[in-house]
Protein backbone atom coordinates (compact mmCIF):
# COMPACT_ATOMS: atom_id res chain seq x y z
CA UNK A 1 0.00 0.00 0.00
CA UNK A 2 1.15 3.54 -0.77
CA UNK A 3 -0.06 6.26 1.32
CA UNK A 4 0.79 10.09 0.68
CA UNK A 5 1.25 12.46 3.43
CA UNK A 6 2.21 16.01 4.07
CA UNK A 7 6.07 16.05 4.08
CA UNK A 8 8.62 16.30 3.75
CA UNK A 9 9.76 13.36 6.01
CA UNK A 10 10.01 14.62 9.43
CA UNK A 11 6.62 15.72 9.60
CA UNK A 12 4.23 14.82 12.17
CA UNK A 13 2.13 13.54 9.40
CA UNK A 14 4.77 11.17 7.96
CA UNK A 15 4.63 9.69 11.85
CA UNK A 16 1.03 9.46 11.87
CA UNK A 17 1.32 7.44 8.15
CA UNK A 18 3.70 4.85 10.29
CA UNK A 19 1.49 4.42 12.75
CA UNK A 20 -0.83 3.85 10.29
CA UNK A 21 0.30 1.20 8.25
CA UNK A 22 4.33 0.58 9.04
CA UNK A 23 4.82 -1.29 6.17
CA UNK A 24 3.62 1.42 3.50
CA UNK A 25 5.17 2.80 1.30
CA UNK A 26 5.00 6.23 2.59
CA UNK A 27 4.96 9.40 -0.11
CA UNK A 28 5.88 12.58 1.19
CA UNK A 29 3.74 15.67 -0.90
CA UNK A 30 4.40 18.66 -0.34
CA UNK A 31 0.67 20.21 0.50
CA UNK A 32 -2.67 18.69 1.77
CA UNK A 33 -4.29 19.47 -1.31
CA UNK A 34 -1.37 17.35 -3.30
CA UNK A 35 -2.46 14.65 -1.10
CA UNK A 36 -6.30 14.93 -1.67
CA UNK A 37 -5.45 14.70 -5.32
CA UNK A 38 -3.01 11.67 -4.76
CA UNK A 39 -5.49 9.74 -3.33
CA UNK A 40 -8.10 10.84 -5.59
CA UNK A 41 -6.25 10.11 -9.14
CA UNK A 42 -5.04 6.37 -7.23
CA UNK A 43 -1.70 7.66 -6.98
CA UNK A 44 -2.25 6.64 -3.28
CA UNK A 45 -4.38 4.39 -2.31
CA UNK A 46 -4.42 6.43 0.99
CA UNK A 47 -3.69 9.49 2.21
CA UNK A 48 -3.21 11.06 5.89
CA UNK A 49 -3.81 14.58 6.52
CA UNK A 50 -4.15 16.82 10.19
CA UNK A 51 -7.64 17.42 10.82
CA UNK A 52 -7.55 19.20 14.11
CA UNK A 53 -5.55 19.87 17.12
CA UNK A 54 -6.67 20.39 20.63
CA UNK A 55 -4.95 23.38 20.44
CA UNK A 56 -5.39 24.73 17.18
CA UNK A 57 -8.93 23.61 16.29
CA UNK A 58 -9.70 22.78 12.69
CA UNK A 59 -6.85 22.77 9.68
CA UNK A 60 -8.32 25.02 7.14
CA UNK A 61 -7.42 23.23 4.41
CA UNK A 62 -8.44 19.75 5.23
CA UNK A 63 -11.63 20.88 6.44
CA UNK A 64 -12.04 23.14 2.71
CA UNK A 65 -10.68 20.13 0.63
CA UNK A 66 -13.19 17.77 2.40
CA UNK A 67 -16.27 19.49 1.63
CA UNK A 68 -15.76 19.99 -2.25
CA UNK A 69 -15.72 16.37 -2.38
CA UNK A 70 -12.62 15.77 -3.75
CA UNK A 71 -12.96 12.28 -4.63
CA UNK A 72 -11.21 11.30 -1.33
CA UNK A 73 -13.26 10.74 1.83
CA UNK A 74 -12.44 10.45 5.79
CA UNK A 75 -12.11 6.33 6.20
CA UNK A 76 -10.45 6.69 9.22
CA UNK A 77 -8.26 8.96 12.35
CA UNK A 78 -5.17 8.60 13.99
CA UNK A 79 -4.86 10.99 16.99
CA UNK A 80 -1.17 11.26 17.14
CA UNK A 81 0.57 13.32 20.54
CA UNK A 82 2.03 16.57 19.03
CA UNK A 83 5.04 18.40 20.88
CA UNK A 84 6.75 21.09 19.43
CA UNK A 85 10.46 22.00 19.89
CA UNK A 86 12.12 24.91 18.55
CA UNK A 87 15.43 24.46 17.26
CA UNK A 88 17.64 27.08 15.27
CA UNK A 89 21.03 26.92 13.52
CA UNK A 90 23.97 26.04 15.74
CA UNK A 91 24.78 29.09 17.78
CA UNK A 92 21.58 31.44 17.41
CA UNK A 93 20.44 32.17 21.00
CA UNK A 94 16.49 32.43 21.50
CA UNK A 95 17.61 36.32 22.13
CA UNK A 96 18.57 36.67 18.47
CA UNK A 97 15.74 34.96 16.45
CA UNK A 98 14.10 37.57 14.71
CA UNK A 99 11.75 35.37 12.69
CA UNK A 100 10.64 31.96 13.43
CA UNK A 101 9.00 29.61 10.93
CA UNK A 102 6.13 26.62 11.46
CA UNK A 103 3.39 25.44 9.72
CA UNK A 104 0.38 27.38 10.74
CA UNK A 105 -1.54 25.25 13.30
CA UNK A 106 1.75 25.29 15.07
CA UNK A 107 2.52 28.66 15.66
CA UNK A 108 -1.24 28.72 17.03
CA UNK A 109 -0.44 25.47 19.03
CA UNK A 110 2.52 27.87 20.62
CA UNK A 111 0.96 31.36 20.63
CA UNK A 112 1.86 31.51 24.32
CA UNK A 113 5.07 30.42 24.41
CA UNK A 114 6.23 32.49 21.59
CA UNK A 115 4.40 35.83 23.27
CA UNK A 116 6.71 34.73 26.54
CA UNK A 117 9.66 33.94 25.10
CA UNK A 118 10.16 35.12 21.81
CA UNK A 119 8.47 38.48 21.51
CA UNK A 120 10.71 40.31 19.33
CA UNK A 121 10.48 37.22 16.89
CA UNK A 122 7.62 37.73 13.78
CA UNK A 123 5.91 34.73 12.79
CA UNK A 124 5.88 32.66 9.50
CA UNK A 125 4.23 30.14 7.64
CA UNK A 126 5.41 27.30 6.41
CA UNK A 127 3.99 24.20 4.63
CA UNK A 128 4.41 22.03 7.21
CA UNK A 129 6.30 21.85 10.62
CA UNK A 130 9.56 19.91 8.66
CA UNK A 131 9.44 22.60 5.80
CA UNK A 132 9.89 24.95 8.79
CA UNK A 133 13.38 24.00 9.03
CA UNK A 134 13.77 24.61 5.24
CA UNK A 135 13.08 28.12 5.32
CA UNK A 136 15.02 28.62 8.32
CA UNK A 137 18.23 27.34 6.94
CA UNK A 138 17.14 29.86 3.92
CA UNK A 139 16.60 33.06 5.77
CA UNK A 140 19.18 35.50 5.97
CA UNK A 141 18.24 36.53 9.55
CA UNK A 142 18.76 35.00 12.75
CA UNK A 143 15.65 32.51 12.51
CA UNK A 144 14.37 29.29 14.11
CA UNK A 145 11.73 26.64 13.12
CA UNK A 146 9.12 25.16 15.41
CA UNK A 147 8.77 21.18 14.48
CA UNK A 148 9.18 18.19 15.96
CA UNK A 149 12.20 16.73 17.83
CA UNK A 150 12.53 14.10 15.43
CA UNK A 151 12.44 16.18 12.38
CA UNK A 152 14.89 18.26 14.34
CA UNK A 153 17.57 16.15 15.04
CA UNK A 154 21.06 15.65 13.05
CA UNK A 155 19.91 19.14 11.26
CA UNK A 156 19.26 21.89 13.91
CA UNK A 157 19.73 22.52 17.37
CA UNK A 158 16.89 22.38 19.53
CA UNK A 159 16.43 24.98 22.36
CA UNK A 160 13.57 24.21 23.61
CA UNK A 161 10.89 21.43 23.83
CA UNK A 162 7.41 20.76 24.34
CA UNK A 163 7.04 24.55 23.93
CA UNK A 164 3.21 24.02 22.89
CA UNK A 165 0.44 25.70 25.19
CA UNK A 166 -0.50 22.61 26.68
CA UNK A 167 1.27 19.44 27.32
CA UNK A 168 -1.41 17.26 26.33
CA UNK A 169 -1.70 18.71 22.98
CA UNK A 170 -3.25 16.13 20.37
CA UNK A 171 -3.43 16.01 16.73
CA UNK A 172 -6.31 14.02 15.11
CA UNK A 173 -5.06 12.47 11.29
CA UNK A 174 -7.77 11.50 9.45
CA UNK A 175 -6.98 8.81 6.58
CA UNK A 176 -8.44 9.70 3.53
CA UNK A 177 -9.18 6.67 0.84
CA UNK A 178 -10.98 7.16 -3.13
CA UNK A 179 -14.62 7.86 -2.63
CA UNK A 180 -15.58 4.60 -3.96
CA UNK A 181 -12.88 2.56 -2.08
CA UNK A 182 -14.70 -0.32 -0.34
CA UNK A 183 -11.78 -2.96 0.88
CA UNK A 184 -10.85 -2.77 4.45
CA UNK A 185 -9.09 -0.49 6.79
CA UNK A 186 -5.81 -2.07 8.78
Amino acid sequence: MRIAYLGPPGTFSEEAAARYDGNAELLPLTTIAAVFEAVSSGLAERGVVPFESTLGGPVAATADLLAQQTGAVARGEIDLPTDHCLATRSGVSASEVRVVFSHPQALVECRGYLERCLPQARQSASASTAAALDDMERCTEPAAAICSQRAAEGRAEIIASRIQDRPDNTTRFIVLAQSGATEAMP
